[in-house]
């Protein structure tokens, strides 16, 4: 049921129509079979920041419990499930797809909300219809997720349900994630799995681009040693592995260092940093200065994890000869910056963090130029032409 079970009271003419549509379809399952369901949340994120409801085209409906509405409906987290408990679905995994479940770059599991505390989320366009907003709901996401309360405000809902009581997901991915936004070549989605991630080209000629990466891991492990990058290896011509790797992100020991010591805390890390990863590590046994050495573009925090005190690169997609250390610290503390809380970003400016590195404002105008260059080549904002006009709307005066 994509797209079907809020009409269902629009064709099951019964005092119970959502619950005996359910029951209806259940007859058409083979022992263990599973329901699958993909619906908007009537309390969803998007319409609570001022997007028109997606059926009745009206602001709120789904907030105020489609007071004149007949024939359709969609439901919050604990009344789908209950909706399907009730129905005899006793078994169910859910899934948070986002924005929604019509053009999801992201679907997350229950048990991956569960371990992260912070998703980072971008803005997303609207494609159906102009909209108003009353505030970016990927600044709210932060918020929700650090309470475990993002699943309850989930744009959408993917369900799977069945009449056994018990779902086997242990082959099922936690977190999916599609390419937005990307060049053709570059195109390749992320599963993280239990034990491993894979990538999928999602075409014949970003095939190409799997090759690429692997052959970039043996380029990390020459350079900083086969402990410190994750393990890959291909499966086919579109899909290679990579190990999961156990361990805190930089960014989150960031985060919490700055939460537990402030500007202090947070320089501590950020001068390990610069020292370990880009020049040479804490014994300079690297030598930075080698001939075709190479350095990773995309080296965010988020990329690197921390497992028993050893640092892990565990995405290596970007590497080029064509770039200093300085270019790619720049790039790091830009990103880094980019996802900070307001409150954080209130109190430690961009400009800051380049500047205690050595990073001038001529460097940085020549590194933005190169990061133009960059995203040039890899994005494609092919969707950008189909997106609705959005207006917000600052209720906060």
């Amino acid at each position: 049921m994509i797209g079907v079970l809020e009409y269902a009271a629009s064709f099951t003419h019964t005092a119970k129509p959502y619950h005996d549509f359910i029951r209806h379809c259940s007859r058409f399952l083979k022992p263990g079979g599973s329901l699958i369901i993909a619906i908007e949340n009537r309390l969803g994120l998007k319409y609570i920041a001022g997007a028109y409801e997606d059926h009745t085209g009206r602001m709120f409906d789904g907030l105020r419990g489609y007071p004149s509405i007949n024939g359709v409906r969609m439901f919050s987290h604990k009344e789908l499930y209950n909706l399907l408990a009730e129905s005899g679905f006793s078994g169910q995994e859910w899934y948070y797809p986002y924005p929604d479940y019509k053009f999801a770059y992201e679907i997350f599991s229950d048990e991956y909300l569960s371990h992260e505390s912070q998703l980072d989320l971008p803005a997303y366009a609207a494609y159906d219809r102009n909209r108003l907003m009353f505030f970016d709901e990927s600044e709210f996401v932060n918020a929700l997720s650090d309470t475990k309360m993002y699943k309850e405000f989930s744009n959408s809902f993917l369900v799977f349900a069945n009449l056994a009581g018990k779902i086997d997901i242990s082959s099922y991915p936690r977190r999916v994630h599609f390419p937005r936004n990307r060049a053709t070549k570059y195109r390749l989605s992320t599963e993280i799995y239990a034990d491993r991630v894979l990538k999928k080209a999602q075409s014949r000629v970003s095939c190409q681009h799997i090759s690429r990466i692997l052959e970039n891991e043996m380029k990390m492990v020459e350079q900083y040693g086969r402990q410190h990058v994750a393990k890959s290896w291909r499966i086919d011509d579109y899909t290679m592995a990579t190990e999961y790797v156990q361990g805190d992100s930089f960014n989150e020991l960031c985060q919490r260092a700055w939460h537990e010591s402030g500007k202090e805390g947070l320089d501590g890390y950020l001068d390990f940093f610069s020292r370990y990863i880009l020049r040479g590590g804490t014994d300079g046994k690297i030598d930075i200065g080698s001939a075709g050495r190479c350095y990773n573009i995309d080296l965010n925090f988020d990329n690197i994890l921390v497992n028993e005190g050893n640092f892990v690169f565990i995405d290596y997609e970007w590497l080029s000869g064509g770039v200093t250390p300085e270019f790619v610290l720049w790039r790091s503390l830009a990103l880094f910056y980019y996802h900070l809380h307001t409150s954080m970003k209130d109190m430690l400016a961009d400009v800051d963090l380049c500047s205690r590195f050595g990073i001038t404002d001529d460097m940085i105008k020549g590194f933005k130029a190169k990061e133009a260059e960059f995203l040039s080549e890899v994005f494609d904002p092919y969707m950008q032409k189909y997106a609705k006009e959005v207006r917000l709307v600052n209720i906060a005066l």
